[in-house]
């Protein structure tokens, strides 16, 4: 999706395109709103901290960044996670996935549970992995796989 030009600064831009898309959605049910991704980083509509790993769902949800616009509160972003050392790894949008899927799939459930760690992968151009166990996210990795869709070579 494109920003609109003609919008007096970034942030308008931004503001503007958020209730071009849900206005009019958010007009008839008004809801909190959340978001993750790039929206949080420095090119984005505001940024949003990352937070050190090991990290929970609640440390992330008590670590949310408000997007203000006008005095009024639009909706708050989600933080990234970064893993320190000597090739630092980041991700910003994929832990909301990481902790969506382990929400929705009672086997993730079952294993964490059970203690097991849990190993996540997205696949794509910049292949993300993470291990989460009690639910705590430990580690993450990030490989670069041009030719990796969907889960298979090709």
């Amino acid at each position: 999706m494109k920003l609109p030009s003609q919008a007096a600064t970034r942030e308008d831009a931004f503001h503007d395109t958020f209730l071009r898309v849900c206005g009019d959605w958010l007009a008839q049910t008004p809801c909190p709103v959340l978001a993750c991704g790039m929206l949080g980083s420095a090119q984005g509509w505001q940024p949003a901290a990352y937070l050190p790993c090991p990290v929970t769902l609640e440390g992330l949800a008590k670590q949310l960044t408000p997007v203000i616009h006008q005095q009024q509160t639009m909706l708050h972003i989600i933080p990234g996670v970064i893993k320190e050392g000597e090739m630092p790894e980041v991700m910003r949008g994929e832990e909301t996935q990481i902790f969506g899927a382990i929400s929705m799939e009672p086997s993730l459930q079952n294993a964490i549970h059970q203690g097991m760690p849990v190993l996540i992968g997205l696949p794509g151009t910049h292949a993300k992995w993470a291990v989460v166990e009690n639910n705590i996210w430990r580690a993450g990795h990030h490989y670069r796989f041009p030719n990796l869709y969907d889960g298979r070579v090709i």
